[in-house]
């Protein structure tokens, strides 16, 4: 979004308004405050408003700039705020065993994100995972993972990193390995070294397989059985 095409749209609203006779050239001038031979001119496209002049014409008309926005572009704008308030999108849907990837983005809800944490992360998303046997180690049915959908961070998996992995049917997070155009899924409590899941990708781009990398998990923490019997035996 660059000024000039804020001013044309301000141009084209005025110019539509004097054609569809709610203003005349003469009332339009009186009004924004621009003299009539200048906005004849300047609705003929002849000549340009200043930076001043649109402002003039902003104020006297009870315009703002939200108002030459498309409604897709306010959209936007309010996306891009939000993750500047360290709110990101929610995808519609849990990512695990038994479940598609969930591809559509939710509503964008706030999560208690450190920006500058977000700033490093090209398309974030927070998604809820279902429960996975082999992934008990780190995940949790009910889980809520944060991942970047970033190709760059998808194109080269990181030996330590954990992603989530589009299976068609279902979706699940693994630990990946590229070996020419064969993709090795391992889980973490694999106890086997060779019992691994394998995808080829000779037809296929990995992008198309790789949907994301694991950032960070949250979950509600409980207080352990332990403490709580202890506390009890004390009171």
């Amino acid at each position: 979004m660059h000024f000039g095409l804020l001013q044309r749209r301000l141009v084209a609203h005025l110019r539509s308004r004097v054609r569809s006779g709610e203003l005349t050239e003469r009332s339009a001038a009186r009004l924004t405050g621009v003299s009539q031979p200048h906005l004849h001119n300047v609705l003929k496209g002849t000549r340009l408003l200043s930076t001043d002049m649109a402002d003039q014409v902003l104020h006297n008309l009870k315009l703002c700039l939200f108002d030459l926005l498309e409604p897709e572009e306010l959209r936007s704008y309010e996306e891009r705020a939000d993750a500047r308030r360290g709110a990101v999108p929610v995808l519609a849907g849990r990512l695990g065993p038994g479940c598609p990837y969930p591809a559509c983005d939710g509503p964008w809800q706030p999560f208690p994100f450190l920006q500058a944490g977000l700033d490093r992360l090209g398309d974030p998303a927070l998604v809820e995972l279902t429960d996975d046997p082999p992934m008990r180690r780190l995940f949790h049915g009910g889980d809520m993972a944060l991942v970047d959908r970033t190709p760059a961070r998808r194109r080269a998996p990181e030996p330590d990193g954990c992603y989530a992995v589009d299976l068609g049917a279902e979706s699940v997070i693994r630990c990946v390995r590229c070996h020419g155009d064969r993709l090795w899924l391992l889980a973490l409590d694999a106890r086997d070294p060779l019992s691994k899941d394998c995808i080829s990708l000779a037809e296929r781009n990995i992008l198309e397989v790789v949907r994301a990398k694991v950032i960070w998990i949250g979950r509600h923490l409980e207080p352990p059985p332990v403490a709580k019997r202890s506390t009890e035996q004390t009171g």
